[in-house]
């Protein structure tokens, strides 16, 4: 029962960085490629790995400014599972781009 709590309480700060990585990837899409499908814009961010790095560090910076706020306003639990989230981002970045 307490694991399911603990989960519950960092469970926002995941399901914010899910927005997060969301919303950027939207605004990539709105500013750098508008007149393409969104599919070929996907499939063409797997196959360019620098394409894939930029939109990344876009999350990035939203996942901070996210960071921040939550811990300003005091909302520990759900920074914290902001930050687990960035983080898993951020190691399947690297995996990504150095492995496959």
């Amino acid at each position: 029962m307490e694991i399911l709590r603990y989960l519950k309480k960092k469970g926002w700060g995941f399901l914010l960085g899910i927005f997060g990585s969301l919303s950027s990837i939207f605004t990539f899409y709105l500013y750098k490629f508008s007149y393409f499908k969104f599919n070929d814009v996907l499939n063409l961010m797997f196959h360019e790995k620098s394409l894939l790095s930029s939109l990344l560090s876009i999350n990035m910076v939203i996942n901070i400014l996210l960071f921040s706020l939550l811990t300003n306003f005091r909302k520990y639990n759900t920074a914290i599972g902001l930050f687990i989230y960035t983080l898993l981002v951020g190691v399947s970045a690297l995996l990504f781009k150095f492995v496959f």
